[in-house]
């Protein structure tokens, strides 16, 4: 998929539940992918990532328990993303891709691009962050942005 979609949404939220979408780019072996994380201080998460040779989103069930962050694909219910020691306030962190089915194992880095923290009285620009809607030919990114200013309904 080559080609992106970008939508912007200026938004003001206040503290929420979450510990924050983050947004990673990175490496599974030699590939380059990018990662957005959607962790509920539950544990519950969503998360997408894409290679960015394909730029074709892939959609992953996703639970942090105990300190061991595991990302299990969708459609090849034989490939997880475990992150073992995940900690949401590291820059960088580490883990590993493993397809149980073909036995094969690759190691993952991934370096903190930006954390979406809605709790916080800081204003920010122009993130984008990957969805898992994706169409043949497209994929969607969601541009936000965060002002301290109130909008009024016209």
């Amino acid at each position: 998929m080559n080609k992106i979609i970008l939508l912007f949404i200026p938004i003001i939220l206040a503290n929420s539940l979450s510990f924050g979408q983050i947004a990673y780019s990175g490496f599974i072996g030699k590939y380059p992918i990018e990662l957005v994380t959607d962790i509920a201080s539950d544990g519950a998460a969503n998360a997408v990532y894409l290679y960015k040779k394909y730029n074709d989103p892939i959609t992953i069930d996703a639970k942090l328990g105990k300190n061991t962050l595991t990302l299990s694909e969708v459609i090849r219910d034989s490939t997880s993303l475990i992150f073992d020691n995940y900690d949401s306030k590291k820059d960088t962190i580490f883990g590993k891709w493993i397809d149980s089915k073909n036995k094969k194992e690759l190691s993952i880095i991934l370096i903190k691009k930006f954390e979406i923290d809605y709790g916080k009285n800081k204003e920010w620009k122009n993130r984008e962050l990957i969805q898992h809607a994706s169409l043949k030919n497209l994929y969607f990114k969601l541009l936000i942005s965060k002002t301290k200013k109130i909008l009024k309904h016209m």
